[in-house]
């Protein structure tokens, strides 16, 4: 009795366990391998493949069914395996909602449902499995937020939630797991914030949250998140090796903090909104093998402490506004795999020590900058490399011939530059390119026949050079869809596709005097040139500005006024206010455009604000594109615009916009014409409504940030042809609401469908046009999003959320350099092979 006793619940443990998997089995719709079969009553359910039993008390301690191609529901049973320690069903395809029963699993360590179908909610209370310390769910299709109760796992090590469908923001509470080392949150769609708290995770050592949708202002200088870059990043561990913020919205600059993760090994920054320089201290990170800064709005020079980095493998800084030299200290990155310092405004020579570092292999693109001088000769070391792009630049002379000592080159664009001579025929080694453009130069000679030859070669485009003879018409000559030759009017024969003239049998044969004549014709042409630029600089030179009523003061009679302005006609009548009109004028003395104000000096205020626009004018000139940074930041004593809206923008024939109407505006100074806020209230409400911030109808101060509101709905209302005080604004709504709940899935929707026009390209290679006008729209609409969201952080109702006027007038020319920037045709090649 006594033996019955003691081993009654071990047989009642081994009943619930059996039928608790026999219950999971039941769930399963699908086993390709047969593996459900050895789960039968003729075996111990211990010898059940992926079943692991304590071997004294017979208890399920592991299932583990990973790679094993079984689908089906999980089973709620599983909470009945009290003894389990491990779960792994990992890269399966088991679909519906985790079971809650899986929080009673209280002695489990380790949860492993990667690579499956899952989708719901991640279960709260896995919070009271306080035993966990690896939970891998990625790649699945969750959905909802992170449970702020995994905090309480105190034991967690590793936390994989990427590439889910996850959304709101990472909860503080994370920052408790103070064993994490790794937490991986890529690829879902959280937002927000980066939390504080996660500066606690000092054991942290992979960190990544790319790919979703963190924003925020980054601020430089305080020791609190606003991005994932502040300069408080300095308190994570120094022995994290991986961080990843890509693909998100951060907008600020990299912290000079970076500089103390020592121990980093990845840097992933790319595809966010970061300004300002890289920092100095990255030179710091002696362990750094991966950097990642490309498509932002980073500028200055690339720093020379970036040599330092002596372990580097992979540097993409491709699309900013990065300028100044390459840095020649790059030479010392001896590891280096891929360089890609692409679409920047970089300028000066190529230094011969960077082109030629032998490690470079995958891909070095210089492409779309403002290089100059000739491709060096060291080029020739690159015997590894695979691609090669140094396309729109401005290098120029002969082609080296040592270019064809790089035999492993599978692209090699050289296109849009000014080299001239012919094509060496030391190219005739590269018999491995699949893609190779030298369009658009001063290129010449024969096309060389070792083309037909290359049997991987599925680009050519040799066109807008100065070739001549005869085209071949066998290899890649043969596809009329590969080969681009237009623009060479020497060029004949060829297949009928390629349009080209017959060849006349008796071609010139005296190619010397031909070349002699060609020379001279460009000598005299030059000298001519020159010559004619030296007449004009010394005329323009000699050349007084008299009567420029741009760049002069003209006294002008009341007389010259009135016939200026047709006697102050209707028709010349650009708007009025609550102090008087303006009027259009046309100056008979040198026709120039004006605009006339006439005050209304029997209105109350009327002068005062007579006052308040002279002295404006008196201390400006706002004729500039950047007139309210000018106003807010440039001249000696701030000046507020106070009633900035359309018909206070003048265009001129140019369309270059003016700031007018200073009626209203107030300089902060205490010795001039600083008027209390009495003084200001005697003038009514500061601005027009619609326009005019919401503090300032609460009685608050003016300030710079009341005319950024000003300019943020006027840059809502440019892009989205719907004034703030349109009918379908009456009803609690605003412009502000109606485009932050549009961004950025649905900005099409918003957008004024006048600039949605498509503009006419020309389109030189026909193959890849398709793909060029992808990548101009996909660039167009990310401007797009960059403007809206720029208007709705400066018509932000919050005052201290707004940006400064010198921030937006940065971002504002970074887009519109992004927007201009010619799109590399060679990018559509890339990606098809």
């Amino acid at each position: 009795m006594l033996c019955l006793a003691t081993k009654s619940p071990v047989i009642r443990g081994n009943v619930t366990d059996q039928l608790a998997l026999l219950q999971f089995k039941a769930k399963i719709t699908g086993d390709q391998l047969k593996i459900m079969e050895s789960w039968n009553s003729s075996s111990h359910f211990c010898q059940w493949r992926g079943v692991t039993c304590y071997r004294k008390h017979q208890r399920v301690t592991k299932l583990e069914l990973q790679f094993l191609e079984l689908s089906g529901s999980l089973s709620p049973y599983i909470g009945n395996l009290s003894f389990l320690k491990g779960l792994n069903l990992a890269n399966n395809n088991f679909y519906n909602q985790i079971p809650q029963e899986f929080g009673r699993l209280r002695r489990l360590e380790t949860l492993e449902l990667s690579n499956n179908s899952l989708s719901g909610e991640i279960p709260s209370n896995l919070s009271a499995c306080s035993m966990l310390t690896f939970v891998h769910m990625r790649s699945n299709q969750l959905k909802g937020e992170i449970p702020a109760s995994l905090g309480l796992l105190s034991n967690l090590i590793d936390l994989r939630f990427y590439n889910n469908s996850l959304t709101g923001s990472i909860p503080p509470s994370l920052g408790n797991l103070s064993s994490l080392k790794e937490l991986h949150l890529a690829l879902n769609g959280l937002t927000g914030n980066i939390p504080e708290t996660l500066v606690r995770l000092t054991n942290l050592s992979f960190f990544s949250i790319g790919g979703n949708a963190i924003f925020g202002i980054v601020p430089v200088g305080k020791n609190n998140f606003g991005g994932v870059f502040p300069d408080c990043v300095s308190n994570f561990s120094s022995t994290i090796m991986f961080l990843a913020v890509g693909w998100n919205k951060i907008l600020g600059r990299i912290p000079d903090g970076i500089e103390n993760l020592i121990n980093l090994e990845v840097l992933e920054a790319s595809g966010n909104e970061l300004l300002g320089h890289v920092p100095f201290g990255v030179g710091r990170l002696h362990k750094l093998k991966k950097f990642y800064a490309d498509s932002n709005f980073l500028s200055g020079i690339i720093p020379n402490s970036i040599g330092n980095l002596t372990m580097l493998m992979e540097l993409a800084l491709d699309i900013n506004n990065l300028q100044g030299d390459i840095p020649s200290s790059l030479s010392k990155c001896q590891d280096l795999l891929l360089m890609g310092l692409s679409n920047n405004i970089l300028s000066g020579p190529i230094p011969g020590e960077v082109i030629g570092l032998q490690s470079l292999s995958i891909s070095l693109d210089l492409s779309s900058n403002y290089l100059t001088g000739k491709l060096p000769v060291e080029v020739g070391k690159l015997k590894n490399l695979g691609k090669f792009y140094v396309s729109q630049n401005r290098l120029s002379g002969l082609l080296p011939d040592n270019l064809g000592r790089c035999v492993s080159l599978e692209h090699l664009f050289l296109d849009a530059n000014l080299f001239e001579g012919s094509i060496p025929a030391s190219l005739s080694l590269l018999r491995g390119l699949e893609a190779l453009d030298v369009s658009d130069n001063n290129l010449s000679g024969g096309v060389p026949e070792f083309l037909v030859s290359f049997g991987a070669l599925k680009y050519l485009n040799l066109s807008f050079n100065k070739f001549n003879g005869v085209i071949p018409s066998e290899g890649v000559f043969k596809n009329a869809s590969a080969t681009f030759v237009e623009g060479n009017n020497k060029l004949c024969g060829g297949i009928p596709e390629l349009h080209l003239s017959r060849c006349n049998a008796k071609t010139s044969s005296n190619t010397y005097v031909k070349l002699t004549i060609a020379i001279v014709v460009v000598i005299l042409g030059v000298t001519l040139v020159f010559t004619c630029l030296l007449i004009l600089w010394f005329r323009k030179k000699e050349k007084k500005p008299t009567t420029c009523a741009e760049n002069s003061l003209l006294q002008l009679s009341y007389q010259s006024i009135l016939r200026a302005t047709n006697e102050f006609s209707a028709q010349n009548l650009i708007g009025s206010g609550s102090f008087g009109s303006v009027y259009k004028g046309i100056l008979e003395v040198n026709g120039e455009a004006i605009a006339v104000k006439v005050f209304n000096l029997l209105n109350r205020g009327a002068s005062r604000s007579f006052l308040a626009e002279c002295e404006a004018l008196r201390n400006i000139r706002h004729h500039v594109a950047h007139a309210l940074e000018y106003l807010h930041h440039c001249c000696e004593t701030s000046i507020i615009h106070c009633d900035l809206k359309p018909s206070n923008i003048l265009l001129d024939k140019e369309m270059v916009g003016h700031l007018s109407d200073f009626g209203l505006a107030k300089i902060l100074s205490t010795d001039r014409l600083n008027y209390s806020s009495s003084q200001s209230s005697s003038l009514g409400l500061r601005g027009t409504i619609g326009y005019a911030p919401p503090e300032y109808a609460m009685g608050s101060e003016l300030s710079t940030k009341g005319d950024v509101y000003s300019y943020g709905i006027l840059l809502l209302e440019m892009f989205t042809g719907k004034r703030p005080t349109d009918e379908r604004f009456k009803e609690g709504s605003n412009l502000y609401q109606f485009v932050k709940a549009a961004l950025p899935d649905r900005v099409i929707e918003i957008t004024d469908p006048i600039l949605l026009q498509e503009r006419v390209r020309r389109g030189i290679v026909r193959d890849i046009t398709l793909n060029v006008v992808n990548l101009e729209n996909d660039r167009r609409l990310h401007c797009l999003n960059l403007i809206f969201k720029i208007g709705l952080t400066c018509s932000v109702e919050s005052r201290s959320e707004r940006m400064d006027m010198s921030d937006v007038v940065i971002q504002l020319c970074s887009i519109r350099d992004k927007l201009f920037r010619p799109i590399q045709l060679h990018r559509g090649i890339r990606t098809s092979y």
